[in-house]
């Protein structure tokens, strides 16, 4: 407010990423680095409240706003440093992990973890954001070791239909039960609406419906719910949407595991192949951004249209369905594990998605539209190709 806008200097914290770059696997200088600003900030705020007696609520806000920047800095660098490590095969991180934990345990035992007068503070906030994405990623990394206890602690037991739940639903299910779990009043209505926005944005269509209503149930006076009615209505009507006579299957057996293979298949065509897969979030929202746009760009020009799923074996409804959902109009192949390891060398993909364009005398190029796809690179070498 206008009486309290006098300039207050505070820690950007920039020094936790030099922790990071170094790949320090200790977290006790990290740890000491980031009490330390605190304690500066904590003087730097004493001393602007004795100068400029701010209101009330000024200095709550603050108060908030410094005690979960400690905890938002240091989560977020070690699950980043985490990640890293995992991706890298690393075990130094892992021999300290307890150390992590430890610290990070420390700091949750001096702040709420659901703090509803704390949702003014943008670090409070942020790390809510965090916590919940990185709680989720956690549960299924351990459900690959320990499923029993997953299951048990996130949903009641262990039996077949759990065991289904989790395999069918790995974002919105698992995301509602961290949140139903662990927090309350504010916070809760905000993580749910972050739960709801999230599904809408990737695509992400398994139990969307279930979710949704236990947050208008719970919340239905919740100023989210005007912005989610329509969206989310859209939504439960495309999932209504059947499969058509343009989605065509193409069989995979033993024979179709190699990109030769699917290049004798598409001989004489020029093709945009999409690399996906159901569980790719990317994927799925490049498919709903682009796909129709470039069937209409492309219509009557003898472009064909194929989409590789990749990592779904046994998942063919879902498959299915989500097609059906986005409207994905071309030929449809799963692909065996052998197929997208030889598709993938071959063409030099990096991740998922991958474009690639298939000339009609067989030979290939990578798509030069990146990620997120550039829409008008693509159509440009596609058009290239027709030439």
């Amino acid at each position: 407010g206008s009486n309290d806008n006098q300039r207050l200097v505070i820690s950007d914290y920039i020094g936790v990423e030099k922790f990071r770059k170094e790949k320090d696997t200790i977290p006790d200088k990290l740890f000491a680095y980031i009490l330390s600003e605190f304690a500066k900030d904590s003087s730097h705020v004493e001393k602007y409240i004795t100068v400029n007696k701010p209101s009330p609520d000024f200095i709550n806000a603050w108060k908030y706003e410094m005690q979960y920047k400690v905890l938002d800095e240091y989560y977020e660098t070690k699950q980043n440093i985490e990640i890293e490590w995992k991706n890298n095969n690393e075990n130094s991180y892992n021999r300290n992990k307890e150390r992590w934990a430890k610290l990070l345990n420390d700091l949750y035992s001096r702040v709420p973890l659901s703090n509803e007068a704390a949702m003014v503070s943008p670090a409070y906030v942020s790390f809510l954001d965090n916590y919940l994405l990185r709680t989720k990623e956690d549960i299924v990394d351990k459900a690959a070791t320990d499923l029993t206890s997953v299951l048990k602690e996130w949903y009641g037991k262990d039996d077949q239909t759990n065991r289904n739940a989790l395999f069918n639903d790995r974002d919105n299910l698992l995301r509602q039960k961290i949140v139903d779990k662990k927090f309350r009043g504010k916070v809760k209505e905000y993580l749910y609406a972050l739960t709801i926005e999230h599904a809408l944005l990737e695509e992400l269509t398994t139990n969307i419906g279930d979710v949704y209503a236990s947050f208008s149930l719970q919340f239905p006076d919740s100023r989210y719910r005007a912005r989610f009615e329509a969206p989310i209505a859209l939504m439960m009507a495309k999932m209504q949407k059947p499969l058509t006579d343009k989605m065509v299957f193409i069989p995979n057996d033993d024979k179709l595991d190699t990109w030769e293979s699917v290049l004798a298949l598409m001989k004489g065509k020029t093709v945009l192949l999409d690399m996906w897969g159901t569980w790719c979030g990317p994927c799925r929202e490049e498919i709903s951004k682009n796909g129709t746009a470039l069937k209409t760009y492309f219509k009557g020009k003898r472009v064909d249209f194929l989409y590789i799923a990749n990592f779904d074996l046994g998942k063919e409804k879902k498959w299915k369905e989500l097609i059906a959902y986005l409207n994905m109009e071309g030929q449809h192949l799963m692909a065996n594990n052998k197929l997208t390891e030889d598709i993938m060398s071959k063409l030099k993909g990096t991740g998922y998605p991958t474009y690639a364009i298939i000339h009609r005398d067989g030979s290939f190029e990578l798509s030069k539209a990146g990620y997120p796809m550039n829409r008008e690179k693509m159509i440009e070498q596609i058009e290239q190709a027709l030439k």
